[in-house]
């Protein structure tokens, strides 16, 4: 099965509205503008070392909150220095991401990218058409009372890793062990099924 892990840093007023109901709500205040959407590509996600990995910090049009910088360590400097525009990132995300895969993150990752497309003013002619699993809804189904956020996930499933969360590549390490735990606790044949019943075409 070939999957495309992401996950995105953004701004956001606050951790109680970082979710995408409250970044619509909010937009007007602070546009949740992505500051780093990282990539991990598995080519088949039953075997190991068969990664491909994009990481992209990209400019933006307002000025990174403290928080923001204080949650990521990404400050505007790093942005002006390492940053692609926001067209130029689709053009690398738009090389990476091919349609045959199956793009999950842990959340509405894929809403808030579209957000920011039509933030820019990207004109897409060619829009792609993907299967999307939110990770956390389909966890969510398994056990309602544990909180699966990226950050949690470490911890939930006990995973032997020391690396800093809310940095998008490192997210993008925890939720591919997160699946990886899942395909170990409930075997290949109920993966697929799970993926099967929460995957939703969208285009972006």
């Amino acid at each position: 099965m070939k999957i495309i892990i992401f996950d995105t840093e953004y701004l956001s007023l606050s951790k109680k509205y970082s979710d995408i109901k409250n970044l619509i709500k909010f937009k007007e205040k602070l546009f949740p503008e992505i500051i780093q959407i990282s990539f991990l590509k598995c080519s088949n996600i039953y075997l190991k070392n068969n990664q491909k990995k994009l990481n992209i910090f990209i400019k933006i049009k307002q000025k990174i909150p403290k928080r923001i910088t204080k949650l990521t360590n990404i400050t505007l400097n790093i942005l002006q220095k390492k940053g692609y525009s926001f067209k130029e990132s689709m053009n690398l995300i738009n090389k990476f991401v091919n349609r045959k895969s199956i793009l999950i993150a842990n959340g509405e990752d894929l809403k808030l990218l579209k957000l920011n497309i039509k933030f820019n003013n990207i004109e897409r002619r060619n829009k792609k058409l993907v299967n999307y699993i939110n990770l956390k809804k389909m966890l969510n189904i398994i056990d309602k009372k544990k909180n699966y956020d990226t950050e949690n996930l470490n911890k939930i499933f006990k995973f032997k890793i020391n690396i800093n969360p809310h940095d998008a590549s490192n997210d993008c390490i925890v939720i591919y062990k997160s699946i990886r735990k899942l395909i170990k606790i409930y075997g290949k044949k109920k993966f697929e099924d799970m993926i099967s019943q929460n995957k939703e075409m969208i285009e972006f």
